[in-house]
């Protein structure tokens, strides 16, 4: 899957899950980096090391999603959480070896 289907099949989840209760269920006041940068996000001094970070934010995310699906009543959403898990370990894998080669 290349980026621009994998960022439709979110968009599909978030259908899924419901955009509105994932909205809702955002609170910005109590967040602790809100107004805070992380010791790591300060220290990528190369945009590989901005591409490295983001992908793995994003693996982590879709497996988050791909967890609390399983106990959801949207549970068919597990496996296409998953699908976009392994698609972006084999996407880093693809970038960074040509953002590194290059």
């Amino acid at each position: 899957m290349e980026l621009k289907t994998l960022r439709h099949s979110l968009e599909e989840i978030e259908r899924g899950a419901g955009a509105s209760l994932l909205l809702e269920s955002r609170d910005t006041h109590s967040d602790p980096f809100a107004n805070v940068n992380r010791a790591e996000e300060m220290g990528r001094r190369t945009p590989e090391h901005v591409l490295s970070g983001n992908f793995k934010r994003a693996q982590e995310a879709a497996r988050v999603i791909e967890e609390y699906a399983k106990i959801s009543p949207a549970a068919h959403v597990s496996e296409k959480a998953k699908t976009i898990r392994f698609s972006l370990y084999d996407l880093e894998k693809r970038y960074m070896k040509k953002a590194t080669h290059e």
